[in-house]
């Protein structure tokens, strides 16, 4: 066997105990290095040729030595991020779980945010029948509701169209179904908080108009989040379960918060009266 892989493959379960671990990661990358290179030292001091000096053995092992450990250096810092991530116990789900989201919704009492194009928990029935009822219960409990999806007109939702263009969806169709019933929705909460005397808004729905980046679900401090694949629906693509203290979990809200406030972002009731004032 060749004693440098020996050693190299001893080198990386040290570094995977020590995540695993959680100890310091640059100290275990020192003390490791220090003893692979005495242990190497000695095993080869008396297997010299008669032409080669200890320090050509030396130095051909520092060389090789050396360019593993740049790499594990350069690493460090996203081994550290991703130990640090682990912590939190980010979970994966093969697709959103749907049913358990909704039922989040239904408990919520702080948040539920969604950015999305278009989602089928209002457009399909299966979903809707539970889901409408769910995010009625979240804004009785309290919950600030914060839905964003996609301008049916502008080139992101164009962009969505192509890469979903082998699926047979109609994208523009579904976006503009989905506009239509979160208008009829928010019609009817704002007439059940206007019989209720409560002035708050509790349910607020916008329009981005930028090409779609991530695909977001929030309830309270739990998040599932993904990329918008190519010939497939977003809801059926992996989910990572993330909370929100996570590093990961505040970028997910900046960005969420980034397209809420952006300038083109606007009101639904905004885009649905356009649509009524062109008919």
């Amino acid at each position: 066997m060749n004693p440098l892989k020996s050693y190299t493959d001893r080198f990386r379960s040290y570094v995977h105990r020590s995540i695993r671990g959680r100890r310091n990661v640059s100290l275990l990358l020192l003390v490791a290095l220090l003893v692979l290179v005495f242990n190497e030292v000695l095993t080869r001091k008396d297997a010299l040729p008669t032409e080669s000096t200890f320090g050509d053995v030396l130095l051909g092992f520092a060389i090789e030595m050396g360019g593993a450990v740049v790499v594990f250096l350069i690493l460090e810092q996203g081994i550290e991020k991703i130990r640090r991530l682990s912590i939190f116990e980010v979970g994966e789900q093969p697709e959103l779980p749907i049913a358990k989201f909704i039922e989040d919704v239904r408990k919520a009492s702080d948040q539920v945010r969604i950015l999305d194009t278009w989602t089928c928990l209002i457009n399909e029935d299966e979903y809707r029948k539970d889901f409408e009822p769910a995010l009625k219960e979240a804004i009785r409990n309290g919950a600030k509701v914060e839905i964003l999806l996609i301008e049916p007109d502008s080139e992101g939702a164009r962009q969505r169209a192509a890469e979903l263009g082998g699926s047979g969806i109609d994208v523009i169709e579904e976006i503009r179904r989905c506009l239509r019933r979160f208008g009829r929705l928010q019609q009817e909460v704002e007439e059940e908080i206007t019989n209720s005397g409560d002035g708050q808004k509790h349910l607020e729905i916008k329009l981005y108009n930028a090409s779609p980046s991530i695909y977001l679900h929030w309830c309270d401090d739990q998040t599932y989040w993904s990329f918008f694949s190519v010939n497939k629906r977003a809801d059926k693509t992996p989910q990572l379960e993330v909370p929100i203290s996570a590093q990961l979990g505040r970028y997910l809200a900046h960005r969420f918060d980034e397209l809420w406030e952006d300038d083109d972002t606007r009101p639904l009731d905004q885009y649905l009266q356009s649509v009524r004032n062109r008919a």
